[in-house]
């Protein structure tokens, strides 16, 4: 069944996952340059991530499975109703066993499960997919920052994005990877962006040792609420991690 598994190929990639360009935002909390860039980090880093290893919350609800070419054709093969009960019409990543990342898979729409083949539609370079998707994650925190309303799943877990974003970006040296990055380059590599989210997570998980930690917390949530921005969805986001 390997063999015989068919791609269609588009350019919707856009049109797929639902992106439109970030318009300019002018009311609700304004972000800095620093913040921006710090959201814009998180969000490549989260689907890069599930690119990569096939875990990310933020593709559970809908779920985006993450799929082996071999092992889903072993699957596949010995029970094709099976199969076909949980992947048809969904959407999937779909990465070769030999060689995993964006550059040797692709994004596709699950149409069709038989015995010896399988159907994929509406398929896009993961690369491609990584774009869009990044773009559409920053589009949607940006809405949420001007202090839209949003019907999304993925709203706790965007907004908890944002907030560690401002407050980092409050709390970073001044000689930071991430600030100095922001002031100095042009463009940002994924080298540059790996560097920060790490100097990001350690901020984090030294969190105790920094005694202007907690109060900055504090300031960053009364400045979200005083802009019209629901801070509950914060809340939200941490309850599920204690």
């Amino acid at each position: 069944m390997n063999s015989c598994i068919k791609f269609s190929l588009t350019k919707a990639a856009a049109a797929l996952l639902g992106f439109a360009p970030a318009a300019a935002f002018a009311s609700g909390y304004q972000l800095s340059p620093l913040e921006s860039y710090l959201i814009q980090a998180f969000a490549q880093e989260q689907i890069e991530g599930f690119i990569n290893t096939g875990t990310s919350s933020l593709f559970e609800n809908p779920k985006v499975f993450y799929l082996r070419a071999k092992p889903f054709a072993k699957f596949a093969a010995a029970d094709a109703k099976k199969a076909s009960d949980r992947y048809v019409g969904k959407y999937g990543i779909i990465n070769s066993n030999v060689f995993p990342g964006r550059r040797h898979g692709f994004y596709c729409r699950i149409d069709e499960i038989g015995d010896k083949e399988a159907s994929f539609g509406d398929c896009i370079p993961l690369g491609q997919f990584e774009a869009s998707k990044a773009a559409q994650v920053e589009n949607v925190i940006h809405r949420y920052l001007k202090g839209e309303k949003i019907t999304d799943p993925n709203m706790p877990t965007y907004a908890m994005m944002a907030y560690m974003a401002i407050v980092s970006a409050k709390l970073l040296a001044e000689d930071s990877v991430c600030r100095t990055t922001v002031i100095e380059e042009v463009s940002y590599t994924p080298a540059d962006r790996r560097l920060c989210t790490q100097e990001v997570s350690e901020l984090w998980q030294n969190a105790g040792l920094n005694p202007r930690f907690d109060e900055t917390m504090d300031r960053v949530e009364d400045r979200l609420r005083e802009d019209g921005v629901d801070v509950e969805l914060i809340k939200q986001a941490a309850s599920a991690l204690d």
